[in-house]
Parts: structure tokens; C-alpha cells; sequence
């Protein structure tokens, strides 16, 4: 067996580890009661065990109060996109019951956000070496939100943060079979990330090898096929051709209509205000943007693709939808975008830091800040849906 083919092996190993490794702390501080699920975690598990154990998406057997759960065209419907409970059919085929459960729901939370951390740690070995490979994916999986909250229940954010992650790795290994259906994935999962597929076949347009058109028309016509693969779906299901489906299309106006002093103040909410701001709660991002600006030029192109297509997303998403995404504290509208950026974010700060002993604590104490802030949210609040649009929290889960 050849040196290269040993290495790329160990990766694997290592990136299976952690994975297992990310399972067992996910399971630990889940959420595994029925009642203290999030309306959105629930309104995507109740058509996957419906769909699993009746063979339809119909809601009709089960008493639910859920404000996301409405009459439609066929039946009593949950507005969750497809992508976001159809990844957790074979969960419930395999453990659900004939009464509704979450838990197979949750199951399905941990192994995808977890996964999502092992295949992106497999990707950031093929640009930065190992250890601060391992050390970046750490830091997304336990110094983030997606710990307390793509991890604990199925919200659209652990599916989403995989087919990022699999987009990511498509990139890296120059595989864009892999990179355009998990894109167009994304799409099915979440919506908006179109921009995300936008982002980076724009940015394997501007590199300078052959094939690039190629690349782009690919990646282009997969993730429009799966966007009109969403609408005929709404039609189908919800009686409206469109991406909004079961939502209500308040945020396709509010793209158009908002003010832009509301859209500054979205923005400042959901990148540096308390209590939801993106770089209050993961401090390390802001370092990475620092090492971005002082690296730009020499970091791989692809790398800064994706991270503008994520910040594109986010500027999107903060004329759309409010920053806080009915969470008291923490975000959670960035993750997928970490994701996309986690790339660029971990060759700048790992060129950035080797010039100075002083930036090298500086990152050190970022990395623990964020995994201490998320540590404490994990630990110490027990958040209750209060009404459709908020949460209630207080101390002590644990």
C-alpha cells in the first residue's frame, strides 16, 4: 500500500472517530422529550413517521397543536420542506411505533449533524493539515450553535449542514458529481441556500482551469432541476407553485419591502448584537474574518467562493426572516453557511497565526470562548416553545 493511500485511510479512521465521538456527547445533551420539542423540530418529524408508518404525509392521526400543522389540499399538513423529513423516513421505518415519537427524529438529528462534522474534517485534511483540521471541526461541532442547536432535535439545520459538508468535499477533491446534488440537496432542505449554488458555480466559472463551463453548467442545472423540483412539489402538496410551500409568503415580500433601516438593524442583530449575534456567540469567526482580510489573495479561489456564497446567504436571509429565528439566545441561521465557509476560514487563521505567538493565543482563546458560551447554553437553559413565533428559557437542564 502506498504512503499516500496509508494517509488518506488514517483520515477516513480519524474522521469516523469523530464522528462517533460527536454522537455520543449529541446524545448526551439531545432533547428526548416529546414535550419540550421545538413546533419546528416537530412539525418536520410528524410527516416522516406518518409518511413511514402510513405511507403518507397526511397528519390526520395525529392530535397536534403545532401552528405549523394546517389543512391542505391533501390533508392536514406540515409546511417543513421535503428534504428536511424525508431524511428521516429510515428512522422511523427502522424504530418508529404506532404512536408518534421524536425520537427517532432526534436519532436522525445527531448522526447528520455529527456526519456533516466527520466529512467536513475529512475535507479540511486535503488543505490544512491535520491537527488544525481537526481543531477547525471542533470547533464548528462543539464551539457553535450547532451544538445546542442543529444537534438536539431535527431542525432543517444538521441536513443542511450535510449536503454543505458533501458540497465541500466535492469541491476540494475536484469531484463535482458529489458538489452539484449536494447543492442541489441543500435546496430541498432549505430554500434559500440556492444562493449557495449560485455562489459556487460562479466561482468554478472564474477559476482558471480547464473545464470550468463545465463545471458551472452542472452545477447550474442540477440545482435548477431541484428547484423546480421543490415548486412542483408545493403545487402538488400545498396547491401553490412556488418555494414557499406551506409558508406563508410574508418573507418572499419582505425581500422586496422591508426598510432598510429594519434590514440594518436585522443585520446587526444577527451578526454582532445581543442576544443572537453570530460573533458574539462564536468569537473565533471574527478572527477568521481578520485572518481573511490579511490573506485574501493568497488563499484558494474556491475557498473564497463559498464564503461569499455564505455571506450572501445571510444577507438574504436577514431581509427575509428575523435574526433570531424565534431563539432567545444563540443563532442558528448561520450554520450551513459556517459550513461553506469553514474552508477559507481555517487556511486564513491557520497562515495568520503561525507570523506570532500573540495571534496563536488569540485564536486559542476564541476557540475556547465559543465552546465555553455554547457549553453553558447547552448545560444550563431549558427553552420551552411559548407561542408559534417564541420560546421561553430558564436555568437548569442539567
Amino acid at each position: 500500500m502506498t504512503t499516500q493511500a496509508t494517509a488518506q485511510r488514517s483520515r477516513l479512521l480519524a474522521a469516523v472517530l469523530l464522528t462517533t465521538a460527536l454522537v455520543a456527547v449529541y446524545a448526551w445533551t439531545a432533547e428526548w422529550d416529546d414535550s419540550a420539542v421545538n413546533v419546528d423540530a416537530e412539525a418536520a418529524a410528524m410527516p416522516a413517521w406518518a409518511l413511514a408508518r402510513h405511507g403518507t404525509i397526511d397528519l390526520s392521526q395525529i392530535e397536534t397543536a403545532n401552528p405549523w400543522v394546517a389543512p391542505g389540499p391533501r390533508g392536514l399538513l406540515s409546511n417543513r420542506p421535503p428534504g428536511t423529513y424525508l431524511i428521516a423516513v429510515p428512522a422511523y421505518l427502522l424504530f418508529g411505533g404506532d404512536d408518534f415519537s421524536t425520537d427517532p427524529a432526534t436519532w436522525t438529528a445527531i448522526w447528520v449533524t455529527a456526519a456533516a462534522m466527520g466529512v467536513l474534517y475529512y475535507a479540511l485534511t486535503r488543505v490544512v493539515e491535520g491537527r488544525v483540521a481537526l481543531v477547525a471541526a471542533v470547533s464548528l461541532a462543539l464551539g457553535t450553535a450547532t451544538w445546542p442547536i442543529a444537534s438536539t432535535q431535527l431542525w432543517p439545520h444538521g441536513p443542511g449542514q450535510l449536503a454543505a459538508a458533501l458540497a465541500v468535499l466535492g469541491l476540494v477533491r475536484q469531484r463535482y458529481v458529489l458538489t452539484a446534488p449536494s447543492l442541489g440537496a441543500a435546496i430541498l432542505i432549505r430554500p434559500p441556500t440556492a444562493v449557495f449554488a449560485a455562489g459556487v458555480g460562479i466561482g468554478e466559472l472564474l477559476q482558471k482551469r480547464e473545464g470550468r463551463l463545465q463545471r458551472f453548467v452542472l452545477i447550474g442545472t442540477v440545482s435548477a432541476l431541484a428547484t423546480l423540483g421543490l415548486a412542483i412539489y408545493n403545487q402538488r402538496v400545498y396547491g401553490r407553485f412556488g418555494l414557499s410551500g406551506g409558508y406563508s409568503t410574508s418573507f418572499e415580500e419582505r425581500l422586496v419591502s422591508m426598510q432598510w433601516s429594519d434590514y440594518a438593524r436585522n443585520l446587526l442583530d444577527m451578526f454582532v448584537l445581543p442576544p443572537n449575534g453570530l460573533l458574539l456567540w462564536t468569537p473565533l469567526i471574527a478572527v477568521g474574518i481578520l485572518a481573511a482580510a490579511r490573506t485574501w489573495r493568497s488563499t484558494p479561489l474556491w475557498t473564497r467562493a463559498a464564503a461569499l456564497s455564505a455571506l450572501l446567504y445571510l444577507l438574504v436571509h436577514a431581509r427575509m426572516n428575523r435574526a433570531s429565528g424565534g431563539l432567545p439566545f444563540n443563532y442558528r441561521y448561520p450554520l450551513e453557511p459556517l459550513v461553506l465557509a469553514t474552508p477559507l476560514l481555517s487556511v486564513a487563521i491557520d497562515r495568520w497565526r503561525q507570523s506570532s505567538e500573540r495571534r496563536q493565543l488569540l485564536v486559542f482563546a476564541a476557540v475556547a470562548a465559543g465552546f465555553v458560551l455554547q457549553a453553558l447554553y447547552t448545560f444550563t437553559l431549558v427553552c420551552e416553545p411559548f407561542d408559534a413565533d417564541n420560546v421561553i428559557c430558564e436555568l437548569g437542564r442539567f
